[in-house]
């Protein structure tokens, strides 16, 4: 393994998060705006989002939960996840077509690939065209809050 810097920088690997600092401060940010009451000093996002288990895991909540772009960017989870389902789209078609030119018989699977990386930008497409990230961060906040607020037992009647 090779050394970690003792100040890495933002897109360093940090071998204590187990990913970039740039990542990791990003992911921390995107709770924060959602309204996740945990102390600012502390990575709410730590063996959440990143850390020592498996980075496609941690991506994947990340999609689901936050709204985390291919790009790294967040936007309405539903959006995320179509993003998600257009990059792997492309991935499965890219893979296919250099079988494809390394001469594998593999065309009806290109076919069906490209046919599926379609359906997947249409989707994308609506889902812009349908879910607003700011309602979803209104929304999270709003549901923090509620969750955050202290239990009152109701007021018995006087006797």
């Amino acid at each position: 393994m090779p050394d970690q810097p003792t100040t890495p920088g933002q897109n360093a690997y940090d071998y204590n998060l187990h990913t970039t600092r740039a990542h990791a401060d990003a992911i921390d940010q995107r709770m924060r705006q959602l309204g996740d009451p945990q102390n600012p000093a502390v990575r709410p996002g730590y063996d959440l989002y990143y850390g020592h288990g498996m980075p496609e895991s941690y991506d994947a909540h990340a999609v689901q939960d936050l709204g985390l772009m291919p790009d790294g960017t967040f936007q309405h989870p539903r959006i995320a996840r179509a993003a998600d389902e257009v990059d792997r789209a492309r991935t499965e078609l890219g893979n296919l077509e250099d079988m494809r030119d390394q001469g594998e018989s593999v065309h009806n699977d290109v076919c069906q690939a490209r046919a599926d990386l379609a359906r997947a930008q249409r989707a994308l497409t609506e889902a812009e065209a349908t879910y607003d990230d700011a309602q979803f961060v209104a929304d999270a906040q709003a549901q923090y809050a509620e969750h955050s607020r202290p239990h009152q037992e109701p007021e018995s009647e006087p006797e």
